[in-house]
């Protein structure tokens, strides 16, 4: 296939624009000089002269031809001489912003023209009359927006403002358009906020503070919305399940899983999340009347997070833990003795798969009610490559990778290493799956 188009993330207004000359950017790429000629002057035969002098750019870009030259002088006089009646029409109807658009037209006319050295004439005041419809413009723009902000509609005057930047503004009319537009932003934050729509009022004042970097009154609605808007949560530190399935669970697993977790992801919430400070839950556990017996019940992890004043309680438990070894290679290998001779060894290639699951519950403290809940479940592996001799290791002349194969420290960094990483690995989705879940109870 030659061509694909992609589209465009931008206002409607622009993105139709963009859309189409896209569209036909990627078609022309697609064409012989030849082909754009004849596409030129069927166009210019159906009287439409500027989409005629276009193509007769692009085939120009591709193949100089005089016959092409010719043509584009015609066709884009023509449209020129549209545009100007066009710009005079709208203005006489007093419409400066589709006489400002007719301009940026024979603007770009002009540009593409001129970029293969065809000059296309224009009026002697052309440079201040569209200078001088720019600027009326901008001033309807900036009219039509701040009537839409007292109409609250607040969508309308931002596409207005948007518009308006379209037509060079001056530094001060662009001084008025970003503070037209902060406060455009600000009031429909404000708006969202009254209605609860946190996430909404919280997004619009991010917008506003582009336009007004470091704005106090701004930084102090977000923290407002943010303060209105936010969930708080406790999460417990990780139980395990006493079980068959997690027997083979290493000795310190469960308390550096915790740690993990409170390091990557209970101490780094999204927006919107407040997470209960880590060594005050473990002090309202400590504090907890009954003992640890208590602890893991769903019930004491709703008491406890009212007692830490918190929305929601988070508890997770390792359900099961798995460790599988597959030996994938074994060889016999010779080796120097250092005292002289030779001696063999076995050389065994292990592949070590750690797998855990994590089943994790988010409750509402208030109602009792499970907001959500479900497992996690990861899986790491490892390749590990170890030496068996009869004798002592240090007695055979082997190289720094060789002399690993029977380093007993280097392989249990190994296996701590993967243990490493699978915590990393349940912590992350826990994360993410918790979030998720918490996230879309924010309006």
């Amino acid at each position: 296939m030659c061509c694909t188009p992609t589209s465009s993330p931008v206002r409607t207004f622009i993105r139709r624009y963009v859309y189409t000359v896209l569209l036909l950017t990627l078609a022309v790429g697609c064409k012989s000089a030849e082909d754009l000629f004849s596409e030129g002057q069927a166009l210019e035969a159906q009287g439409r002269y500027a989409e005629a002098a276009f193509r007769y750019v692009d085939s120009l870009e591709k193949e100089e031809n005089a016959a092409v030259r010719a043509r584009l002088v015609e066709a884009g006089t023509r449209a020129m001489e549209a545009y100007v009646a066009q710009i005079g029409a709208a203005l006489d109807a007093g419409d400066p912003v589709t006489a400002a658009d007719r301009y940026r037209n024979a603007d770009e006319l002009l540009g593409a023209a001129g970029g293969v050295g065809v000059a296309l004439p224009t009026f002697d005041t052309y440079a201040e009359d569209r200078r001088a419809t720019f600027d009326a413009a901008i001033d309807a723009l900036l009219q039509a927006g701040a009537d839409a902000d007292r109409a609250a509609d607040y969508e309308a005057a931002i596409d207005a403002y948007d518009r308006a930047a379209l037509y060079d503004p001056a530094p001060m009319q662009q001084t008025s358009l970003d503070a037209a537009r902060a406060d455009s932003y600000a009031a429909w934050s404000e708006a969202a906020l009254a209605a609860g729509r946190f996430r909404t009022a919280y997004d619009r004042a991010e917008r506003a503070l582009s336009f007004a970097p470091g704005d106090r009154a701004l930084l102090d609605l977000q923290a407002a919305i943010l303060a209105a808007g936010s969930i708080r949560i406790a999460a417990f530190p990780t139980e395990t399940r006493d079980s068959r399935a997690t027997r083979d669970l290493p000795r310190d697993f469960q308390e550096a899983l915790n740690d993990r977790l409170e390091d990557d992801v209970w101490s780094q919430p999204p927006l919107f999340v407040v997470a209960t400070y880590p060594p005050d839950v473990r002090r309202a556990i400590r504090g907890l009347s009954g003992g640890d017996e208590r602890y893991g019940r769903r019930g004491t992890s709703v008491e406890l997070a009212r007692i830490l004043d918190a929305n929601l309680a988070v508890a997770t438990r390792v359900e099961a833990f798995e460790r599988e070894e597959d030996e994938r290679k074994r060889e016999t290998r010779s080796a120097d003795r250092r005292g002289g001779g030779t001696a063999t060894y076995t050389y065994v290639e292990t592949d070590i798969d750690l797998s855990a699951t994590l089943a994790y519950e988010v409750i509402e403290a208030r109602t009792r009610r499970v907001l959500c809940e479900g497992d996690v479940d990861r899986t790491v592996d490892v390749r590990l490559r170890t030496g068996l001799y009869r004798g002592n290791p240090d007695d055979l002349d082997l190289d720094r990778n060789e002399r690993r194969l029977f380093d007993d420290e280097f392989l249990e960094d190994e296996e701590r290493d993967l243990e490493e990483a699978l915590r990393l690995a349940l912590a992350e989705r826990l994360g993410n799956r918790v979030y998720t879940c918490i996230e879309r109870a924010v309006p």
